[in-house]
C-alpha cells in the first residue's frame, strides 16, 4: 500500500475579515482563458482603496515592501471616498 502525506495549513489570519488596500499599479487587462479576445481592464485605478478577500494573491518582498499581486476577482468593492 502507498502512503499519503496530508498536509493542513491553518491560516493566521480571519478569513472572513475583508481587508483594504490602496492600489498601486494596475495592469492593461489580460487575453481571455476561453480565447484570444483581450478582457478589459479592472474597474479601479491607481490610487483606490479597495476591499478584498483576506488571504488573496501573491505577496512580494521588494527593497522593503510586501507588495499582494491579486486578480480583479478578488476585489470585493472599490471604496468611494
Amino acid at each position: 500500500p502507498k502512503e499519503l502525506a496530508l498536509v493542513i495549513q491553518v491560516p493566521t489570519v480571519d478569513m472572513r475579515a475583508p481587508v483594504y488596500a490602496r492600489v498601486v499599479a494596475v495592469g492593461p487587462g489580460s487575453v481571455s482563458p476561453y480565447g484570444a479576445a483581450q478582457l478589459p481592464p479592472p474597474p479601479f485605478d491607481a490610487g483606490d482603496l479597495i476591499v478584498l478577500h483576506a488571504g488573496c494573491g501573491v505577496d512580494v518582498r521588494h527593497h522593503g515592501t510586501t507588495y499582494t499581486f491579486i486578480l480583479p476577482t478578488n476585489v470585493l468593492a472599490v471604496v468611494d471616498e
